[in-house]
């Protein structure tokens, strides 16, 4: 009888440690996908806005960031969020500068990066056509 309790036990408490582990979050990285840069071109003076579709799939994003350099100094921007895309800016640049860029996630298990971007902002003109009188 002590034998067939034993294994009961044994089996009950077997049961609720795979039940359990089962339940527990796989501790994934954020996933930091589909990043976009506004307007296209990037020209002198505009604000240039990065978007980034950013999630995890076993809990939430706790902050996202955007890390940007200009050659001279690194600057830390935190992203806003809207319908699982964050967004944050770069301010205007002058000519023929270059950016070096990347995003950091954060969720409760640890951070992810996104690969480096590169960006040049260049000369763009307009040109305007107007039609014969």
């Amino acid at each position: 009888m002590r034998m067939k309790i034993g294994l009961y036990w044994l089996i009950v408490v077997a049961t609720l440690m795979v039940y359990c582990s089962s339940n527990e979050p796989s501790n994934r990285l954020p996933v930091i996908e589909d990043i976009s840069l506004y307007p296209t071109p990037i020209v002198p003076g505009q604000i240039t806005t990065v978007l980034a579709h950013i999630y995890d799939t076993d809990g939430i994003i706790t902050q996202a960031d955007l890390v940007y350099d200009n050659g001279t100094n690194e600057y830390t921007v935190h992203m806003d969020t809207l319908s699982g895309f964050y967004y944050a800016s770069i301010p205007p640049l002058r000519i023929e500068t270059g950016i070096f860029y990347h995003i950091v996630a954060l969720n409760a298990h640890g951070q992810s990066s996104s690969p480096n971007g590169y960006f040049v902002v260049q000369f763009y003109q307009l040109a305007a056509y107007l039609s014969p009188l």
